[in-house]
């Protein structure tokens, strides 16, 4: 709603819902004369915290409570403004609290610096203890050069091994196999990992150097000096930890944790910092994580983003598959869908991105079919539509929505 006006009645409260619908950039949002008030973050209610502005990345959301409290023959300009490293073409979106109709929509005015604001200060309205862990698990990401035989300018592996989608999608997989914890079913690239049903798993991400400890998801991002985000689907984390940039993480160093951690699934990570965050596997089901390009900002997330699928920047979480044969089913019209594409039997086919190869294995006999996938103009998509993100981003700017109550 760039340069719209949001007309308002002077002395009532309102409640706006921030979102950040970009794929790249953040936004520093805040009203000019107004005080913002959040009450909720990534649909975890919190208690109220007082602030002139806040940070909003990729995919996250707030809500403030605004009270028009401002002299009434003004309007007031509502600004969301892409981080001035962006080095964008239009880095300011403004819209206005119109208190008069009849008046003029100022300019906004220039900061000399950023409103403070630290989402790790937040507290959950409801009071959650942090658990200890239950498990162990180490994955090193990497951003590398594609080889020279590859569509790809970039790929992106986790523990060596760049993404490639089987045949058959993990959830029928898991859900039709006689022993759906067996990781071999699930083929060699598509980076499954178990989960048991109840464990407590902690995730340090880490965009440098760490180590692990119990119940640990360990992700090393190599030589990118910026900070990130992470975001897990299907569970909302409690944030044990974050890191100042630049700072290691290690394991036999004690870190304050709050008694109730802000609870959310979008989080930023400083650059070369680190972040601790846990959830309980308590959803089964099959859930994904996905890195984007070794751009400013980086995105860990559920695959919105087609091209960075195709780097494959995924590593994917399969929950208490014994619970999901039992308590979930597939409708069947998926099942006929998967039916149509052949992949109704447990197998995945040989493919290639430049990082890594797969081949299909037979439910039947174990045989590999040699069939190669053609990527080029998978890849040709990619690009176009990378560029088309990046004028998205840089060129448009008010991609932070308001909905008023």
């Amino acid at each position: 709603m760039e340069n719209e006006g949001l007309q308002i009645e002077p002395g009532k409260t309102y409640r706006l819902h921030l979102v950040n619908v970009g794929a790249l950039s953040l936004f520093h949002f805040w009203i000019e004369n107004h005080n913002l008030t959040i009450i909720e973050v990534d649909g975890v209610y919190v208690a109220p915290y007082s602030t002139a502005g806040l940070d909003i990345h990729v995919g996250q959301r707030y809500s403030v409570l605004v009270t028009m409290n401002a002299n009434p023959q003004f309007n007031y300009p509502i600004i969301a403004a892409i981080d001035d490293s962006e080095g964008v073409l239009k880095p300011n979106a403004t819209a206005w609290l119109v208190y008069n109709p009849n008046g003029v929509n100022p300019a906004p005015q220039i900061l000399a610096d950023w409103y403070p604001f630290d989402d790790f200060l937040l507290t959950p309205w409801e009071f959650k203890g942090v658990q200890p862990p239950d498990c162990n698990v180490t994955f090193v990401v990497q951003f590398v050069t594609a080889p020279a035989d590859s569509p790809l300018k970039t790929v992106a592996p986790i523990n060596g091994i760049s993404y490639l989608p089987p045949v058959t999608p993990t959830m029928l997989t898991a859900m039709d196999a006689i022993n759906p914890w067996d990781h071999y079913i699930y083929g060699p690239t598509t980076n499954t990992y178990l989960l048991r049903y109840g464990d407590m798993v902690y995730l340090i991400i880490d965009n440098e150097t760490g180590g692990a400890h119990p119940c640990t998801f360990s992700f090393y991002l190599y030589s990118i000096p910026s900070h990130y985000i992470v975001h897990l689907h299907g569970h909302t984390f409690q944030v044990l930890y974050r890191s100042p940039p630049n700072t290691n993480y290690s394991q036999d160093e004690p870190y304050d944790v709050p008694a109730n951690p802000v609870q959310r699934d979008v989080l930023t990570v400083y650059e070369y910092g680190f972040a601790i965050v846990a959830f309980k596997a308590d959803n089964p089901g099959v859930w994904f994580f996905v890195l984007p390009p070794p751009l400013k900002y980086l995105t860990l997330q559920h695959c919105h983003i087609d091209w960075h699928v195709l780097m494959g920047m995924i590593a994917q979480f399969v929950e208490a598959p014994d619970m999901m044969q039992r308590t979930l089913q597939v409708p069947e019209e998926i099942r006929q869908q998967c039916a149509s594409r052949q992949c109704q039997s447990l197998h995945w086919e040989t493919k290639s991105n430049g990082s890594s190869t797969s081949q299909e294995i037979s439910k039947e006999n174990g045989k590999a079919n040699g069939k190669e996938l053609d990527v080029e103009d998978e890849m040709a998509f990619m690009f176009q539509a990378y560029e088309i993100e990046s004028w998205w981003n840089k060129a448009v700017s008010f991609l932070t929505r308001l909905f008023l109550f």
